[in-house]
């Protein structure tokens, strides 16, 4: 089910959709979303060899998206962070134009990802991690795919030596996720708020 709502003040907004999305075991993390074409994105997809994705976790991401914050505090309320991301360039459409592959290697899978330079998610990032309870160094990219132990290292490099141009991607949503059920989306130009509910894992 998908709920839209659209108001003038965001903490009104804000506070609707929390007594909406109000459920235990809530999972909350912002993700910057990136819209764009479905062929750009698996011409970079399609790098992995099917061969190499691990079979036991979700091997490809749907859509290209930032981590901004991975684990808030459950009783954070969305309209504190909108606010605090008002004096960085958060609450601003976003672009990136990411050009080379790096891994992230691990014993239970390597993720390939793209690297994602400059301040904008570092400085999103700054604003709301008084409340991320992660304890990851923070590490702005785009993951593509997860892969099995020790094949991760196949596929650094610039994208160009794997014979797919460098996107360009733009981004004008905030994808909050509030737990396990309902995922929030704050429209950056627009400052709709979409409530999409769905079936728990």
């Amino acid at each position: 089910m998908v709920i839209r709502l659209q108001k003038k003040s965001i903490a009104g907004t804000i506070e609707v959709l929390i007594r909406l999305a109000k459920k235990p075991e809530a999972h909350r993390g912002l993700i910057a979303i990136f819209d764009t074409e479905p062929s750009i994105w698996a011409s970079i997809q399609s790098i992995i060899d099917p061969k190499d994705l691990h079979p036991k976790v979700r091997p490809r991401e749907p859509r290209p998206h930032c981590t901004i914050a991975n684990r808030i505090y459950d009783e954070v309320d969305f309209s504190d962070i909108l606010e605090a991301l008002k004096v960085s360039p958060g609450l601003s459409p976003y672009s990136c134009s990411p050009r080379r592959i790096d891994v992230l290697e691990n014993v239970a899978g390597d993720v390939a990802y793209l690297e994602l330079n400059g301040d904008f998610f570092r400085q999103a990032h700054s604003s709301v991690s008084q409340w991320d309870t992660s304890t990851r160094k923070y590490e702005p990219h785009i993951t593509i795919a997860c892969v099995l132990p020790g094949r991760g290292s196949e596929y650094c490099g610039s994208l160009s030596g794997f014979g797919v141009q460098a996107p360009k991607f733009i981004g004008n949503r905030l994808k909050y996720i509030l737990n396990r059920r309902v995922d929030a989306y704050y429209d950056l130009i627009s400052e709709e708020i979409t409530i999409d509910t769905h079936k728990s894992d």
